[in-house]
């Protein structure tokens, strides 16, 4: 019921952000609102759980770096970029990530800006140890990895938000063309920093 409780917090978050009641999850799950109380304390530990399942679904769904040993930089980078992208596809994701910004209680928001930080991090790192091995092997026109990581990161973050912000404001032939302009994207981007033969 734990886990129904859950999903259910996020289909309503994603739709009406921290505004989203008890009153609202409970009818989902056929539970009365105070029935919530026997798995969560309080409405803020409930959202803070489900924020917490979503932050989860967010750092696996990118990849790690045993699923991507034995390929080139570039197609280490173009998983990790895709993977990241692709996750935020999904519109009640996108929402979701939305209304994650305007949570009304400052000490939710707190701890979850913490976890955000501790798991982006994560992905910081792994990303970096990739650029690191493709300047090892030779394969960017630099060997200063810091101004390409910074600038892969920058790309990363402005086409995750483009394609957040699609995902609720742009109309529907903008979206089905989301792909195309993400493939575009990376394409400049590696065309931009791999070494010239």
């Amino acid at each position: 019921m734990r886990e129904k409780i859950i999903e259910a917090t996020f289909l309503k978050f994603s739709e009406k952000g921290y505004s989203a009641s008890l009153s609202e999850i409970a009818k989902i799950v056929g539970l009365r609102k105070q029935s919530i109380y026997n798995y969560f304390p309080s409405k803020d530990d409930l959202f803070y759980e489900m924020i917490n399942v979503q932050i989860k679904n967010y750092c696996e769904n990118k990849m790690n770096l045993d699923e991507i040993e034995g390929l080139t930089t570039e197609n280490k980078l173009k998983e990790v970029f895709f993977s990241v992208i692709n996750y935020f596809t999904n519109p009640n994701t996108a929402k979701f990530w939305q209304w994650l910004t305007l949570v009304d209680s400052e000490k939710l928001l707190l701890k979850i800006s913490r976890e955000i930080l501790k798991q982006y991090s994560e992905l910081l790192i792994l990303i970096e140890e990739i650029f690191i091995e493709g300047i090892d092997n030779e394969e960017f026109y630099t060997e200063d990895y810091k101004s390409i990581f910074r600038m892969y990161i920058v790309i990363l973050q402005g086409t995750m938000d483009s394609t957040i912000l699609n995902n609720h404001f742009i109309n529907n032939d903008f979206i089905n063309d989301s792909g195309e302009f993400i493939e575009n994207v990376w394409e400049s981007f590696w065309n931009s920093v791999k070494k010239k033969n």
